[in-house]
């Protein structure tokens, strides 16, 4: 567990993950707002569970998105350093 070669690949791992799953979660983000607009239009309403679901997940898809932008943002700062470092 405290290899380096071995820490190295579970955090590339866990990136792949966490890239996969924002890119799914974004991809679902127009179905909730399509939910949203069905359910706000909806005369007879009754669609709490869905506008809840709708909620959550362009609430967590923002989180997500956030998440992987600075995880972005980190690597590049972090290559940045390395390139500063060697110089």
């Amino acid at each position: 567990l405290t290899d380096p070669a071995f820490q190295a690949a579970v955090a590339a791992a866990e990136a792949d993950v966490l890239a996969v799953t924002t890119r799914a979660i974004l991809a679902l983000t127009l179905s909730a707002v399509d939910t949203l607009k069905t359910t706000i239009e909806d005369k007879e309403a009754g669609h709490g569970v869905k506008v809840r679901a709708a909620d959550l997940l362009l609430t967590h898809g923002g989180r997500w998105y956030e998440l992987r932008t600075l995880e972005t943002r980190l690597q590049a700062l972090e290559s940045e350093v390395l390139r500063d470092g060697k110089k």
